[in-house]
């Protein structure tokens, strides 16, 4: 209820009169879509349409309400969404607060989803055997299911296949392929860096610092991984004249998320080294 809570302007017992007279989480979905459209939405959700209940659910997580969110994603796995079980897998792992684990569910759903060729599903896995968490790692079986899960349009996969290739996992490496695929990847935080690498080294393609600069860029616009790497990388091509004539007030820009960053961090630092102290 800490949501609601918030929502009420703190005031729980209202917070309860009101939430009693309609459907469980309706004030939720009406604070992120609005009276109208949560109406409806629980209408056709009650009548069976699964977007709608994964669109509920989805409001319910993003506010951090995963109890509430359960019995959406249960309802829509029954009604066929192999994303449904993909998301009550970790639900069912014990992974949120409220929600009590059971593995044996959890297993089933995931198994149910990995039938049903659910590529979040089947990247899970190829994660799994990649990192050996929970099985045996095994680079071949990790790289077999990324391409899968690739081949089924995800993008995350995607960029994954392309890093298997480009340091030789799982598959023959190959810079080409490597290329090939974080391309595939590019309009997503999972290319940005790795791409932009391509470009900068001549990875499988031309070298091309302008393009590279290009893909730092959107990595550190999207704060996506590697984000303090891009950040310093973009540093230093600014200042050796790439990136344009703003490059000079762009590097500043970045310096400045740099020097603010790094202070986050000391900050932090001794913060818990303060608290060990203690």
């Amino acid at each position: 209820m800490g949501f609601l809570s918030r929502l009420f302007g703190g005031n729980q017992s209202n917070a309860v009169e009101q939430v009693r007279s309609q459907p469980e989480g309706f004030y939720i979905v009406k604070y992120e879509y609005g009276e109208g459209q949560a109406r409806s939405l629980f209408q056709k959700a009650e009548a069976g349409d699964v977007n709608a209940q994964l669109t509920i659910a989805k409001c319910f997580m993003d506010v951090a309400e995963q109890p509430y969110a359960l019995p959406w994603y249960e309802r829509a796995a029954q009604a066929g969404s192999s994303q449904a079980l993909h998301e009550l897998t970790y639900f069912y792992e014990g992974r949120y607060v409220g929600v009590e684990a059971d593995p044996e569910k959890a297993e089933q759903v995931r198994r149910e989803a990995l039938e049903m060729n659910n590529p979040e599903a089947i990247l899970k896995l190829a994660s799994q055997y990649y990192s050996g968490d929970g099985v045996e790692k095994d680079k071949e079986m990790a790289f077999k299911y990324y391409m899968k899960a690739a081949e089924l349009g995800n993008d995350e996969a995607m960029a994954e296949v392309g890093m298997c290739y480009l340091n030789g996992e799982g598959v023959n490496q190959s810079d080409s392929q490597a290329f090939a695929w974080l391309s595939k990847s590019n309009d997503t935080c999972y290319g940005y860096y790795n791409l932009a690498q391509c470009y900068i080294k001549g990875i499988g393609t031309s070298k091309n610092l302008e393009r590279g600069v290009s893909y730092l860029e959107r990595a550190v616009e999207g704060k996506c991984l590697h984000l303090s790497e891009a950040r310093r990388q973009l540093v230093d091509l600014y200042s050796k004249g790439y990136g344009g004539p703003d490059a000079k007030r762009k590097m500043g820009e970045i310096q400045e998320e740099i020097n603010q960053s790094d202070k986050l961090m000391d900050e932090l630092a001794a913060l818990i080294l303060s608290d060990s102290n203690n």
